[in-house]
C-alpha cells in the first residue's frame, strides 16, 4: 500500500475499514490524510487508540462499530479512500449489501475503494469466499471494478480497486435544487432564495493488519 500512496492522488478523507490496531490508519495519517477507522474489536480499536496517542498524530479518529452500519455507527461525511484490508470476507454474505450501501453513501464519485480479499481457496472459521462475480455483482450499481491484481498468499487472494460511480439520483436532484433556487417562493415576498451546495491503485504486496 505504501508505494500507492504516495504515488497516488492525495491527500483527502479516508476511511479504514476493520482498522484492527491501526497501523494503516496511522500510515495514511503521516502521508497527510484525514483518516477514520472502525472495527469490531474492542481490543483492537483500544490498542489503535493507544498507538494514536502515542504518535501524537493530528486528525485521526477510531470507532469500535459494526462496519455495516456506518451512519448508525457516527460516522459522517464522505470519503475520498476507502481501504479495507480483509474486511469484507470476514462479513456475512447476508451482510455484505449493507456494507455496499453505508460504502456508497460515504464516499465522494470518482472515491477509491481498495480492497484485500481471500478467495475460494481459503477456509477459515469467519471468513467467506470473495470472488469476482461477487464483487462485480454487489458493488456494480455504486462502483466500477477499475483494477483486479491476484494474490498468492493465500492463492486466490486478490486485491480489487474500484471506483464510485456518479449517481444519477444525485446529479438529477441538485438540477432541480438548481433550477428552484432562481425561482420566487411564495409566502418570501417573491426573493430568491441561494440554496448551497485513488485514486490508489492496487499493487501492494502484502497486506497490514
Amino acid at each position: 500500500m505504501e508505494g500507492d500512496v504516495e504515488g497516488g492522488v492525495g491527500p483527502g478523507r479516508a476511511l479504514d475499514l476493520g482498522c484492527g490496531t491501526g497501523t494503516n490508519a496511522l500510515y495514511l495519517a503521516r502521508q497527510g490524510w484525514e483518516v477514520v477507522g472502525i472495527d469490531f474489536s474492542e481490543l483492537a480499536i483500544g490498542t489503535a487508540r493507544t498507538k494514536l496517542a502515542a504518535a501524537s498524530l493530528p486528525g485521526v479518529t477510531f470507532h469500535r462499530g459494526d462496519v455495516t452500519q456506518l451512519t448508525a455507527e457516527g460516522i459522517t461525511g464522505f470519503f475520498d479512500f476507502v481501504l479495507d484490508i480483509g474486511c469484507f470476507h470476514g462479513v456475512p454474505p447476508t451482510k455484505r449489501d449493507h456494507y455496499v450501501r453505508e460504502v456508497a453513501a460515504h464516499t465522494s464519485a470518482g472515491a477509491t475503494l481498495l480492497m484485500f480479499a481471500f478467495g475460494s481457496s481459503m477456509r477459515a472459521p469467519g471468513r467467506h469466499p470473495t470472488r469476482e462475480s461477487e464483487i462485480r455483482r454487489r458493488f456494480g450499481a455504486s462502483f466500477e471494478v477499475a483494477r483486479i491484481e491476484l494474490g498468492t498468499h493465500p492463492l486466490g487472494a486478490a486485491w480489487f480497486t474500484l471506483k464510485r460511480r456518479p449517481t444519477t439520483s444525485a446529479t438529477s436532484g441538485l438540477a432541480l435544487i438548481r433550477r428552484r433556487a432562481l425561482e420566487p417562493y411564495a409566502g418570501d415576498d417573491g426573493k430568491r432564495r441561494v440554496l448551497a451546495q485513488a485514486m490508489i491503485p492496487s499493487g501492494a504486496e502484502t497486506p497490514e493488519v
